[in-house]
């Protein structure tokens, strides 16, 4: 089994537990199990973007889980000292005077991120020396490839392109697919920008289709040429960008 086929084998696990808790939990509500007055904390636009932590983070996006954990988080707390006692030392100022700690936190999601990710030790190494510092792996036609606190610039060469995976964290990606071609059918890249950017290149001839979503960012198609579209080919672009940006060009 390819890597490939694991990960969409382990996405598709964490969606579905992800479906189980969100369940269960608003049975519990239903059922009386959880008290009415907390109705509203579960019920709400932070604990919206908690869940959505915990669905990312089982796709193994956990740059974007925790930032997403940060957020909903620390704007939670007031709404819990309005119904449980346990929380009465969130005073009413709270999020007007600790709101920098959201700076703090983002501080130390850096730190920990590049110290204590085994993957990222030998970029933290030679970050300084080398700009293309990255992981990456290529076979038979599908690219995979991460990019963080760097820049790599990568022209596929491989006869014909069958996607893959592109990421870029507090970096640039920008993957050239102008030497290749497409096989027949729909051809998927996933793309998962947060605060970093891609760009991705591809012949005036090919169809392409985005379903990239944005938080606090844009994917779009600058594109200047778009030539005869080859018939029954298309290249489909999906993903996240979220406080990043990326671009389609040709």
């Amino acid at each position: 089994m390819s890597n490939l086929e694991c990960k969409a084998k382990a996405h598709g696990i964490g969606f579905g537990l992800f479906v189980i808790l969100v369940g269960g939990v608003l049975w519990s509500m239903n059922a009386g199990y959880v008290p009415e007055v907390f109705r509203t904390v579960f019920i709400s636009w932070q604990m919206l973007l908690i869940a959505i932590g915990v669905l990312v983070l089982f796709q193994g996006r956990w740059q974007d889980s925790f930032i997403l954990f940060a957020v909903g988080g620390f704007f939670i707390l007031p709404r819990l000292a309005e119904v449980s006692p346990a929380f009465n030392w969130v005073h009413p100022d709270f999020v007007y005077v600790n709101w920098p700690i959201l700076i703090v936190l983002l501080g130390l999601f850096l730190i920990l991120k590049v110290l204590f990710l085994p993957r990222q030790l030998k970029c933290f190494a030679h970050r300084w020396s080398d700009k293309h510092a990255t992981t990456e792996s290529s076979v038979d036609g599908f690219v995979e490839r991460s990019v963080m606190f760097g820049e790599v610039n990568q022209i596929f060469l491989a006869p014909e392109f069958k996607g893959g995976r592109v990421e870029a964290s507090f970096g640039e990606l920008r993957l050239d697919l102008r030497k290749t071609t497409l096989p027949e059918g729909r051809t998927v890249l996933d793309v998962n920008a947060s605060f970093g950017s891609i760009v991705i290149i591809v012949p005036a001839d090919w169809a392409v289709e985005l379903n990239v979503s944005s938080s606090f960012g844009e994917f779009a198609d600058k594109r200047y040429d778009i030539g005869n579209v080859q018939p029954g080919k298309t290249l489909v672009i999906n993903g996240r960008c979220t406080f990043a940006g990326g671009e389609l060009r040709n």
